[in-house]
């Protein structure tokens, strides 16, 4: 990561950093950097001062949305999973272990988001009623990570961004990782006569 990821004209880039220094307190596995900004080149003569310190306009359409999408279902997986891990005879301590997991990809796919349009997004949660049975539930969660998996990896496969790319490509292989999981707690938990 030769140079940085943060526009050098951001109007709040303490804020971001401080922001994202949470959100990813281990940055060697940050997917972006935060090197110092670079200076801005002398305004040429076509430029005006203010032309030459105004921000690039904030990206929006495709990939924000695509993001926007991500992060609801990641944070209806989250919660879904959240409640099953309370009904759960057993295997709550890895429900509550995989929906901590979603809540932290959110968390990343909230920064790629923010550093693509400038704004926060908080999306709108429409509480999911569990199955009746916890098998019924874990099936349903392993289908919609199997889904998540597949929507990660078409959107990286559409993208030009090499950084957003390879963080879609991670999202899908932790989704991946989600459905595994889920389909070993439901081995264990489907007794064979």
């Amino acid at each position: 990561m030769d140079e940085p990821l943060i526009p050098a004209g951001m109007p709040d880039r303490e804020t971001f950093e401080r922001v994202w220094r949470r959100v990813m307190p281990d940055q060697s596995c940050s997917p972006l950097s935060l090197s110092p900004p670079t200076p801005d080149p002398a305004p040429t003569k076509a430029q005006t001062p203010a032309q030459a310190q105004s921000p690039a306009p904030p990206a929006t359409g495709g990939e924000a949305d695509l993001l926007a999408l991500l992060m609801e279902r990641l944070l209806q997986e989250c919660t879904a999973l959240q409640q099953l891990a309370r009904l759960s005879p057993c295997g709550g301590r890895r429900l509550s272990t995989l929906a901590a997991d979603c809540r932290v990809s959110c968390r990343h796919l909230a920064a790629a988001r923010f550093l693509l349009t400038g704004e926060s997004f908080h999306p709108q949660l429409v509480a999911a009623s569990p199955s009746p049975s916890v098998p019924l539930s874990i099936r349903e969660q392993c289908l919609a990570a199997k889904e998540t998996r597949e929507l990660c990896a078409r959107g990286a496969a559409q993208i030009q961004d090499p950084l957003l790319r390879e963080l879609l490509d991670r999202q899908a292989q932790d989704a991946e990782k989600r459905a595994n999981q889920l389909l070993t707690l439901l081995e264990q938990l489907i007794s064979i006569p």
